[in-house]
């Protein structure tokens, strides 16, 4: 088995962090920031929207985060098993393709 389990913060901010570098994330701020400059909107009104977005994300993935770290120790002993179905599934697709493209 590997290291000790990370903590709920570390859970919750390595998902945060995750989830605010999504390009898409990223792209859709950078547009709502375009809209509001464009249409003359007051420097107040970014700021509530990048702190609304900001707190109702932080919300929202605490309690996905909050699950996951509870059932962490419940699932531990199913993953193994899961992972090495998984592993044996994507060899036996891989062995497909292989036999399929020669």
């Amino acid at each position: 088995m590997s290291g000790p389990a990370p903590g709920l913060v570390a859970s919750f901010g390595s998902t945060f962090l995750l989830t605010a570098a999504n390009p898409m994330t990223i792209l859709s701020f950078a547009a709502m920031f375009a809209g509001l400059s464009a249409g003359g909107g007051a420097k107040s009104a970014g700021i509530t929207l990048a702190s609304g977005v900001f707190v109702g994300s932080a919300i929202w993935w605490l309690f996905p985060t909050f699950a996951a770290h509870k059932l962490r120790a419940v699932a531990r002993p199913r993953l193994v098993w899961i992972n090495r179905a998984s592993g044996v599934i994507l060899i036996a697709f891989a062995g497909i393709v292989l036999i399929g493209t020669a």
